[in-house]
């Protein structure tokens, strides 16, 4: 597959099956039964579009992130998925990173490698989702915060601040998982890896399956 790779590193497929083993049961609620189309699955159960993903309008892309925290080892994930409003992925990232000492830190690590990515590509009209409310209340709020994640805070809103068709949004986390699978495969990595018009295969039904509720 035409996968980008930061860091001159390349994927492995053995990374990529420890982490679908790892979540198996979440793998196996979003892939399509083989004998079953995306019509049937539709009728399987009602779609509730207050609480799955939904594209964004033509024209915009829809940036999904979230993190993957490891207390003990103060470790954690970066996941983050890109896609157009036909639902197709445009990019997907999957990030490990070091001497992380809380969740809340971790999901503003994750916010702040979303925006800059975007920025890094030069995208103009975009949509985020996290389904970290107290980040995104902190981000979309006018109070000053000192302490150290309050500083990531402001380095977050001054990217968005000069974007004026950024903005963000709170997500439930079932409308987010495809960014949660990736957040977990980034846990197991060494080093960033991204993939431009493509993902890692423990993603690519969850993709699929949201695709689902454009129709």
């Amino acid at each position: 597959r035409n996968q980008l790779i930061f860091e001159n590193q390349f994927a492995s497929p053995s990374n990529v099956l420890k982490s679908a083993a790892a979540d198996v049961e979440l793998f196996k609620e979003a892939r399509p039964a083989p004998s079953m189309g995306a019509e049937s699955l539709a009728e399987m159960a009602p779609i509730d579009p207050r609480r799955t993903w939904r594209a964004p309008p033509p024209g915009c892309l829809k940036v999904n992130l979230d993190a993957g925290f490891d207390k003990t080892r103060q470790h954690m994930g970066i996941g983050i998925v890109i896609r157009d409003s036909s639902g197709d992925a445009q990019v997907t990232l999957a990030a490990p990173r070091s001497f992380v000492p809380s969740a809340y830190l971790a999901e503003c690590y994750a916010l702040f490698r979303a925006v800059s990515l975007c920025q890094e590509l030069g995208f103009e009209l975009v949509e985020f989702e996290s389904d970290a409310k107290n980040v995104v209340d902190a981000i979309n709020s006018n109070s000053s915060d000192m302490s150290w994640p309050g500083q990531i805070i402001e380095d977050i809103r001054l990217i968005m601040e000069t974007h004026q068709n950024w903005k963000l949004s709170f997500i439930r986390r079932v409308g987010n998982q495809a960014a949660h699978v990736l957040a977990k495969l980034g846990l197991s990595l060494e080093s960033e890896l991204v993939w431009m018009e493509e993902g890692p295969d423990v993603v690519l039904p969850i993709i699929a399956l949201d695709k689902l509720c454009i129709y």
